[in-house]
């Protein structure tokens, strides 16, 4: 159950959206992760737990650096028309997971740094087919959840999801699947990173 902001405000994203702003309905939503997230940058509401709900299909790279308006935002699957307010976590499939892909069109599949914290991704796949599917920097920020994502990683590139962090606290991941398909850690974690694994 979601922990309500009064400045909190939805956002959609679906490929057959009509990619208009502010993006607030189905018939409107972006066709990129990245649009709605600029909206959030833009907005001036700060820790507002905004949700950004995302319809399968593939989506570029997000970036997610250093604006602090994008603290507390949510990023969640759900299939394309459903209403939030009967389901506030997304479809929570296998089907609405596995065809929620966001690929690395950049060095990473979703990139972070020091403000951004409290991060909530939900029932969709970080794929990457040439270096890492999730980082994290030096300075990287706190109180991150992964519940019911796939780290889809191909051969011979990097760990799935990488925190080069000192002192990023409470990490979650539940329900998670990790699939690497080299050598590499499907999960590195330095400094004195902290958190739980479940399920």
């Amino acid at each position: 159950m979601f922990v309500g902001s009064a400045n909190a405000a939805t956002y959609y994203v679906s490929p057959s959206g009509s990619n208009t702003a502010p993006y607030d309905t189905w018939a409107k939503a972006a066709n990129q992760i990245t649009s709605a997230v600029g909206v959030i940058n833009s907005s001036g509401n700060g820790d507002s737990e905004d949700k950004i709900y995302v319809a399968p299909g593939t989506y570029n790279s997000i970036g997610l650096n250093g604006d602090a308006d994008i603290v507390g935002t949510y990023i969640i699957g759900i299939e394309h028309g459903a209403d939030p307010a009967i389901y506030p976590n997304g479809t929570w499939t296998e089907v609405v997971r596995d065809g929620v892909l966001i690929l690395n069109t950049s060095i990473y599949a979703v990139y972070a740094d020091a403000s951004s914290d409290e991060i909530t991704f939900r029932n969709l796949t970080i794929r990457a087919s040439g270096n890492r599917g999730m980082y994290s920097g030096e300075a990287g920020g706190d109180d991150w959840s992964f519940y019911n994502v796939k780290f889809d990683i191909a051969d011979n590139v990097g760990s799935s999801i990488l925190f080069e962090t000192k002192g990023t606290e409470n990490l979650l991941f539940d329900i998670c699947l990790f699939r690497n398909g080299n050598s590499a850690n499907a999960l590195s974690l330095y400094g004195d990173t902290s958190g739980v694994i479940r399920n």
